[in-house]
C-alpha cells in the first residue's frame, strides 16, 4: 500500500514553476494528467496555467496559452438585468 501524501498547494507551485522555467517559447503543455486535483488549480490559475478539454475524456492538459483573451473591466459596463 502506497502512503505517500496528498500535494499540497506549494507542492503544485514548485513542480508548474519549475515546468514553466524550462517550456521553449513555442511550447503551451505544461502538464497532462488524469484529474484535476484543487491544490493543483488553487496553484497553476495565479501562474497563468489551465486545465484544458482535449481529445481523451479522461486526460486534462494543463496549458499556458501564449495568447489569451483579456476583458478589460476598468471600461465594462453590467446592467442591470445582470445583477
Amino acid at each position: 500500500m502506497n502512503h505517500r501524501r496528498r500535494p499540497t498547494v506549494e507542492d503544485f507551485q514548485v513542480f508548474f514553476g519549475t515546468r514553466l522555467k524550462h517550456l521553449n517559447s513555442n511550447q503551451e503543455l505544461i502538464w497532462l494528467s488524469d484529474q484535476v486535483p484543487t491544490e493543483a488549480l488553487a496553484a497553476a490559475y495565479p501562474m497563468g496555467i489551465f486545465p484544458w478539454p482535449g481529445e481523451d475524456p479522461n486526460l486534462f492538459p494543463w496549458v499556458t496559452p501564449r495568447q489569451r483573451g483579456v476583458l478589460p473591466l476598468a471600461r465594462g459596463h453590467l446592467c442591470e438585468c445582470t445583477l
